[in-house]
């Protein structure tokens, strides 16, 4: 199993090519997942949330603009050292505006628990997790183990048709 630690100097370079692509747009970074929670496989995706001002709108104009920082990893050295060693190497990224991330998606509720900030501009990620934090404790909410994974029981005590608001 493979956490953080083992998988940091390709993160570290990632970044280190991420922040060069971005430039001041790149707000937060983190971890998540498998990797965060030290349960990764040599096949486990390395999860990672960017924050970044002035993303494109779409989906696919986003991940064209990840791809381009995506090839340039795949041909360094270190990449291909994680590859022969058989560690993880490959990133899973979901990538969001800071407006976004204040609508507190759901992609924030593991991350608030297992996630490992990495980068974190005057703290935004960092505000907004605490926030959630602070909702989901209001709701009563707790994260369970089920057969395939991990699930989110919001408000245990929530009426048919509720609408819950985080």
């Amino acid at each position: 199993m493979y956490g953080v630690d083992d998988v940091k100097p390709l993160l570290d370079l990632y970044l280190s090519m991420l922040r060069s692509h971005f430039g001041g747009r790149l707000v937060s970074a983190a971890v998540y997942g498998s990797v965060a929670r030290g349960e990764a496989r040599p096949e486990s995706d390395i999860d990672l949330l960017l924050v970044v001002e002035g993303l494109p709108f779409y989906v696919d104009g986003r991940v064209v603009e990840l791809s381009r920082v995506k090839a340039k990893l795949r041909s360094h050295p270190l990449y291909w050292e994680f590859y022969e060693r058989n560690l993880p190497r490959h990133f899973s990224e979901v990538a969001l505006t800071p407006e976004e991330v204040e609508r507190h998606p759901p992609i924030l509720l593991d991350i608030c628990v297992e996630g490992v900030i990495l980068v974190d501009k005057g703290g935004f990620l960092q505000r907004q997790l605490d926030e959630l934090r602070r909702r989901l404790e209001e709701l009563g909410a707790r994260r369970e183990r089920g057969r395939e994974g991990w699930y989110w029981v919001l408000k245990p005590d929530a009426k048919f048709g509720e609408v819950i608001k985080l």
